[in-house]
């Protein structure tokens, strides 16, 4: 039994690879507001996906601290891209 990556979603990795170092390249040389856009647009997958499970489970508090490194844009990166690879 060998089990193989799945290829749409190494392929949709890569399109978000893609989209997120374009984004982020303009959120770093960017002003602060064009910044924060960019950037919220760059980790969009996580957020998203974050926002429905608090929908979901009826929550209102956001589920890190505001200090975390899990809120942090490598950590929001990785997740968005997890997400990335299980839609693809």
């Amino acid at each position: 039994m060998t089990i193989r990556p799945n290829r749409g979603g190494l392929i949709a990795c890569a399109i978000y690879t893609l989209h997120f170092s374009l984004f982020f390249g303009w959120a770093v040389f960017s002003d602060l507001k064009a910044s924060v856009f960019f950037a919220s647009i760059a980790v969009f997958p996580a957020g998203f996906f974050w926002a429905g499970l608090e929908v979901l489970l009826g929550s209102h508090d956001f589920p890190f601290p505001i200090d975390s490194w899990l809120n942090s844009i490598p950590a929001y990166y990785i997740e968005s891209l997890i997400i990335s690879y299980v839609i693809g």
